[in-house]
């Protein structure tokens, strides 16, 4: 069966409108995929810096607080007097003022040597720290933040330690403040809380010291070399703790290049997904702030977005195909007339004519066609004239040649009988 002009003009445009939107669906997919990739890596990043700022201020203040008290005359004096009173009522009073609205668990005076002096915290009285990574930072005249777990106490916490100088610019002794996880840990939860991101806060070593997922808390970014197993060892900075590795070695590594922030896509075996995890170092301290998020989370939105738009594309070609169906149907009534009068003139109607308004080319059309019906009447009577008269002449030849055989005829009997 013979297709119609409609039928096929109609299929063209839904071959085209669905080739185009689909490849439209598909341009913006990838395109909406790699701008929202784009902005969200830099949205992550710039979140992880700001989170490692907060701690950057929070780490200054306290240190700056142990900087404070390491400067304190009666600290001074104290530390330079070889009759010094362990845990002198004077000292602790000092310690005490210090330590504003109880924010941290002790605050303590250790001599050159290690020996703590005096603290808030009676247990530490007497015990030498000379092995911690805080107490040699200060000895060498720097102030210093670490984390670890504590050898008397054995909780996890973060020390702030300053130098003590005597009036000659020399070291003679450490103050510290032992300050709980809490003071750390609070920001980050109430930022874990607001966003779909994981945190996690590390310290040099790659050991995960904050986690908004529990499971996490004392993990290793990646297996420790030996150097760091023997550094941790003498320091004793997680003495007994049973370390379980994550598959980060990639950002482990990538740990001693940052110097602000650093952002990486990678493919984590355990959880079996892609990943893009940016790194912020806190300022200059040995601590680094890490954000994760899952990369298939945004090409999910990419995919809604595409089917979005898929569903806007094939809800428009159908409005377009039904406008297209009407308006050619009325575009292609004056052809059905024109079928119709051709029909009329082959049957020999030549008076019949057409009656099309359209203003364009169908118009001069119709026309030219009413024009050539007028002109082929006229022939066709023409013709049908010249055959009449032909017709006429022939019809008084022919009884003229009649009339001359029958004379003929005579003429040959009357010569016979004679």
């Amino acid at each position: 069966m013979r297709n119609s002009l409609k039928s096929r003009i109609l299929l063209t445009v839904v071959v085209i409108i669905l080739f185009f939107g689909s490849l439209s669906a598909a341009l913006v997919f990838v395109y909406s995929r790699n701008t929202v990739l784009d902005i969200q890596k830099q949205n992550l990043q710039n979140i992880s810096i700001e989170q490692s700022h907060e701690l950057e201020i929070l780490f200054d203040s306290i240190v700056g607080l142990s900087d404070t008290l390491s400067k304190q005359k009666k600290v001074i004096d104290y530390v330079l007097d070889e009759e010094r009173t362990l845990n002198d009522e004077s000292i602790l009073e000092v310690l005490n003022y210090y330590n504003v609205s109880d924010s941290f668990l002790s605050s303590y005076i250790i001599d050159y040597q290690g020996n703590t002096l005096a603290s808030t915290d009676e247990s530490f009285v007497g015990k030498n720290y000379f092995f911690r990574d805080y107490f040699e930072n200060a000895i060498r005249g720097q102030e210093s933040v670490e984390v670890a777990l504590g050898v008397t106490s054995k909780e996890l916490g973060y020390y702030f330690s300053s130098p003590i100088f005597d009036y000659n610019g020399n070291v003679v002794g450490v103050s510290v403040f032992k300050a709980s996880p809490e003071i750390v840990n609070d920001p980050l939860e109430r930022f874990a809380a607001e966003t779909s991101s994981n945190i996690m806060l590390v310290d040099k070593f790659g050991v995960v010291v904050f986690s908004d997922s529990d499971n996490r808390l004392f993990s290793l970014l990646a297996p420790l070399d030996k150097d760091e197993m023997l550094y941790m060892d003498k320091e004793r900075t997680y003495e007994g703790v049973d370390f379980k590795v994550l598959d980060y070695t990639e950002v482990k590594e990538n740990l001693k290049h940052v110097r602000t922030s650093n952002l990486l896509e990678l493919y984590d075996d355990i959880d079996q997904e892609n990943e893009i995890i940016s790194v912020a170092r806190v300022g200059n301290f040995p601590f680094y702030v890490l954000l994760e998020e899952e990369t298939d989370r945004y090409i999910g939105q990419n995919i809604r977005t595409a089917v979005i738009i898929s569903s806007v594309v094939l809800l428009a070609s159908i409005v377009a195909l039904f406008l297209i169906f009407f308006i050619l149907s009325r575009m292609l009534s004056p052809l059905k007339k024109i079928t119709i009068a051709t029909k009329e003139i082959k049957s020999g109607n030549y008076d019949y004519k057409l009656d099309i308004k359209t203003g364009d080319e169908l118009e001069e059309l119709s026309s030219s066609f009413n024009d050539m019906s007028s002109e082929l009447k006229s022939v066709v009577a023409s013709i049908e004239k010249e055959v009449e008269d032909r017709t006429k002449k022939l019809s008084k030849i022919n009884k003229m040649m009649l009339g001359r055989e029958k004379r003929i005829a005579e003429l040959k009997k009357q010569i016979k009988n004679k």
